[in-house]
């Protein structure tokens, strides 16, 4: 590609910074669920696709580990925006922790470059924003045990079991393609329920 044929894109106003850091991450996120791997998120990949010199990024991220650290921090943040939208206004502790549960795996499932990337150990990288995430998940546990529908004795150990089983089904769904998995929605409150020991299923609204 000659110089004449790179994309070109328009110089930012003052104080408009913020807006280049926002196309950065953007355009990494598009590298990583188009090529499925992080190895594949470079400054120069990511300049290139959002038509800036590589030295431009510095200015944002001090280098591409840094960069990636922010990815996968964002990874968490928006897994978690997901799951809050989708449990928003459900009043049954129980039917929240499905739909909570189940969130996690298809939004897995939809974005498997960002899912594998938040279970990659990233030198510097705060682990704050999964913490988050996963302190939601034991909360949704704790309403269960409160109102009766859980006989969970320790919600932040059963927590940690039932993320690891939905992350599982989210490798599994990915990569074992052609195995005749039961539904998704039927295995995550199968999962869910065993994990967690739901005695009392979803009540009718």
């Amino acid at each position: 590609m000659s110089g004449r044929d790179k994309p070109q894109r328009r110089r930012n106003k003052p104080g408009e910074g913020g807006r280049l850091r926002e196309e950065v991450l953007v355009a990494a996120f598009g590298i990583l669920q188009q090529e499925g791997t992080i190895e594949a998120v470079t400054l120069r990949a990511v300049a290139a696709r959002v038509g800036i010199t590589a030295p431009s990024l510095y200015g944002h991220f001090r280098d591409v580990t840094h960069l990636r650290g922010e990815l996968r921090n964002l990874a968490f943040e928006q897994l978690l925006e997901a799951c809050d939208t989708a449990a928003a206004g459900i009043s049954d502790p129980v039917l929240g922790l499905f739909v909570r549960s189940e969130r996690i795996v298809t939004w897995g499932v939809e974005f498997p470059g960002r899912h594998r990337l938040m279970f990659t150990r990233i030198d510097s990288a705060s682990d704050a924003a999964g913490y988050r995430s996963f302190d939601a998940l034991v909360a949704t546990i704790r309403e269960c045990v409160r109102a009766g529908r859980s006989a969970s004795a320790d919600p932040a150990e059963d927590g940690a079991y039932l993320l690891a089983a939905l992350n599982g089904l989210v490798m599994t769904k990915t990569t074992m393609t052609g195995f005749p998995w039961p539904e998704l929605g039927l295995a995550v409150r199968e999962v869910t329920s065993r994990i967690v020991r739901i005695v009392e299923p979803p009540r009718p609204a």
